[in-house]
C-alpha cells in the first residue's frame, strides 16, 4: 500500500484505539483521504474490467442447497463517490453486504435495494423476514464474498467475511473494519445493471471499495487499465458499451433568446409577434445529452417535420 496511505490508517487505529474515542472522529478527517485522487483513470478502467468479469462469474452462480433465478448483469458505471452519498441513498430501505478483508485493514460493499433484492435472489419482499428467506439472502451476499476474493486474486490475496443487514450498520461499528472510514471518504464504485433473461425487469447492484484501501494496489490496477487501453482485443469494452445503445438521451434546440420586461409580457396577445436574437442561417445551440453542439435547422426529407443538421460538436 502507498505508504502514507498506510501510515495514515495505522495512525488513525492506534489513535482510535488508544484512549482517545472522544477525538478519534475528527482524526479520521485527516487520516483518511476524503478528496478524489488525481490521475486514477488507469484504475477506474482497471475496475471495470476486474468488476465485470465479476458480473460475469455472477450470473453462473451455483449453490447446493440455495436455487438463485439466473441473471445477466452488466457493469454501466465506475465513479468515486463519497460515503455520505451512499449512506443517505441505501441506509434505510436496502441491503448492505459489508465484506471485511479478514487479517488487514479495509473491505468492500455492496449495496442491494429490495427490488434488487427480490430479482437476484428470488425471494419476495414480504418474505425476507422469514428464516427461509432471510438464509437465502445472506447465502447469495456469500456467494457474492467468494465471486469478489476469487476476481481479485490475481493481484490481491486476502480472506472476506461477508455481514448481510437489511439496514446500514452503526458507523462505529463500521470503523471497526474500516479504520479511518466517515462520511467523506471516497468510495469507488461499480454500478452493474442485473436483470433476469426474457423479463423486461432490471436492477441495480452497487460495489464499493473505499478508495484508500487501494492505494497499496495502484501499481497493479494501472498495469492492468494499460493492458486493457492497449490491448487488441475491445470485445469486453464494445459488449458493455452496446449495453447502454438503447438507453434515451434527451436532444434540445434552441431557437433563440430574448428578453421581454414585465409590460411587454403583460401585454402579449395571441397573433403577436416576438422576435428573437438569433440572426437568420446563424447555426442554433443544442444540447445532447450532457453534450453541447450547434446545428443547422431545416427540415426532414418529406419536407413534415423540423429537423437540425449537426455542423459543430463539444461547443
Amino acid at each position: 500500500m502507498h505508504s502514507k496511505g498506510v501510515r495514515a490508517l495505522q495512525d488513525y487505529d492506534e489513535y482510535a484505539h488508544g484512549g482517545q474515542q472522544e477525538h478519534a472522529e475528527q482524526y479520521a478527517e485527516d487520516a483518511v483521504v476524503t478528496s478524489a485522487m488525481g490521475g486514477y483513470g488507469l484504475e477506474l478502467r482497471a475496475m471495470y474490467y476486474i468488476h465485470g468479469v465479476l458480473g460475469e462469474r455472477m450470473a453462473l452462480i451455483q449453490d447446493d442447497y440455495f436455487v438463485f433465478p439466473q441473471t445477466t448483469w452488466q457493469v454501466t458505471a465506475v465513479e468515486i463517490t463519497p460515503f455520505r452519498a451512499l449512506d443517505e441513498k441505501y441506509g434505510e430501505n436496502a441491503w448492505w453486504g459489508v465484506m471485511d478483508f479478514a487479517d488487514q485493514p479495509g473491505g468492500a460493499f455492496a449495496f442491494v435495494d429490495m427490488h434488487a433484492a427480490t430479482l437476484i435472489t428470488g425471494v419476495g419482499e414480504e418474505d425476507m423476514q422469514d428464516e427461509g428467506g432471510l438464509q437465502q439472502v445472506e447465502q447469495w451476499f456469500q456467494h457474492l464474498a467468494v465471486q469478489f476474493m476469487e476476481c481479485w486474486s490475481e493481484i490481491a490475496q486476502f480472506d472476506v467475511q461477508c455481514y448481510p443487514s437489511p439496514t446500514a450498520p452503526a458507523m462505529q461499528e463500521l470503523q471497526s473494519m474500516f479504520p479511518g472510514l466517515n462520511m467523506n471518504t471516497p468510495v469507488v464504485t461499480t454500478s452493474f445493471r442485473v436483470s433476469q433473461p426474457g423479463l423486461p425487469q432490471t436492477a441495480r447492484v452497487v460495489l464499493g471499495v473505499p478508495q484508500a484501501y487501494l492505494l497499496a494496489l495502484g501499481p497493479s490496477l494501472q498495469s492492468i487499465g494499460e493492458t486493457t487501453l492497449g490491448g487488441n482485443d475491445t470485445t469486453y469494452f464494445y459488449e458493455r458499451f452496446a449495453y447502454v445503445d438503447e438507453v434515451p438521451v434527451p436532444v434540445s434546440v434552441l431557437l433563440g433568446r430574448v428578453e421581454l420586461t414585465v409590460g411587454e409580457l403583460q401585454s402579449l396577445e395571441e397573433g403577436d409577434v416576438i422576435e428573437l436574437g438569433t440572426v437568420l442561417g446563424e447555426p442554433l445551440d443544442m444540447k445532447v445529452g450532457s453534450i453541447n453542439m450547434r446545428g443547422k435547422p431545416g427540415t426532414t426529407a418529406d419536407g413534415r417535420r423540423l429537423a437540425v443538421q449537426i455542423v459543430q460538436t463539444q461547443v
